[in-house]
């Protein structure tokens, strides 16, 4: 069967900015890595063979289910800020490895099987698009509170992490009367702001980011929805105040999710969608199938 392509004019404006959130928990539940490939079958066939290649290479089912689900992800993001057809709308790497596409910025975070991902696509006539950084955290998701009492205590523990954190971040966790949920949301919020910089906790001047104006989210009442937003949230290097808008959202009782936008746009944060892959992503990618766009991924 064949589909008709119709091509978008540089005249139509671009779609607003948009945070998406995919849960993969549930996706392809299969423990073994050699079922994986027939679980997931209607998937991976969405991709390119190198990406399905680099997608099973993976030791665990549950990298592989990150893994394909962020593909997924990343080139549904890109297909719909730039309206390309599917096999078209695949990312490319910077020279440190970040993801980029020449119709948006955007930035994509995983964590616990937790996907987030921020959009915000160029403007008329390629205009480029606010610098932005994501990142999401599971407070509960690794045994911490045994790893505090190895280290020594509360205190020796946070001392480990002085080289990411700073001191000044650092001293404020320590004191902090949340514990392990104030750690995870500085650390979320220097990684979103890093991550906008395209350097990661890798930078030369990681030790310099202090967090500023940081009140830590509390959790939402269940499982599955959001809790407390907090805006506001500001960052400083070598003391100065960078152009970065920075907010901090609680999903569920153990996630927390900092988002971190260059310069100061008018309005406030992009709004948060639940993306679901059964019904917003593979219906639209196999619209493409049997086309002559089809033979691209091949």
């Amino acid at each position: 069967m064949s589909t008709t392509t119709t091509t978008t004019t540089t005249t139509d404006p671009p779609p607003p900015p948009f945070r998406w959130l995919l849960d993969t928990r549930t996706l392809w539940p299969t423990t073994s890595t050699s079922d994986f490939p027939a679980q997931a079958a209607r998937a991976l066939s969405l991709l390119p063979p190198p990406t399905r290649t680099a997608i099973l290479a993976h030791h665990h089912p549950s990298s592989q289910r990150t893994a394909l689900a962020s593909a997924l992800l990343k080139r549904h993001a890109i297909a719909h800020a730039s309206r390309l057809p599917w096999p078209l709308a695949h990312p490319t790497l910077s020279p440190l490895h970040k993801p980029l596409s020449p119709h948006l910025q955007f930035n994509l975070s995983h964590q616990a099987g937790l996907l987030v991902l921020i959009g915000i696509p160029n403007g008329a006539a390629g205009a480029p698009a606010p610098e932005v950084g994501i990142d999401v955290v599971c407070v509960g998701e690794r045994d911490d509170h045994a790893a505090v009492r190895e280290a020594g205590g509360w205190a020796a523990w946070v001392h480990m992490f002085r080289e990411v954190l700073g001191d000044a971040d650092a001293d404020a966790v320590l004191v902090a009367p949340e514990g392990l949920r104030a750690f995870y949301a500085f650390w979320a919020v220097r990684e979103a702001f890093l991550k906008l910089r395209g350097e990661g906790l890798l930078a030369r001047y990681v030790r310099e980011v202090r967090v500023v104006g940081l009140r830590v989210p509390r959790p939402a009442g269940g499982e599955g929805v959001w809790g407390e937003r907090v805006g506001g949230v500001g960052v400083c290097v070598g003391g100065e105040r960078q152009d970065v808008r920075v907010e901090v959202q609680a999903w569920g009782k153990q996630f927390v999710v900092a988002t971190a936008v260059a310069g100061r746009r008018e309005g406030g944060m992009p709004a948060w969608r639940e993306v679901r892959l059964d019904v917003d992503v593979l219906p639209f990618a196999e619209a493409w199938e049997g086309g002559d766009e089809g033979d691209l991924l091949q």
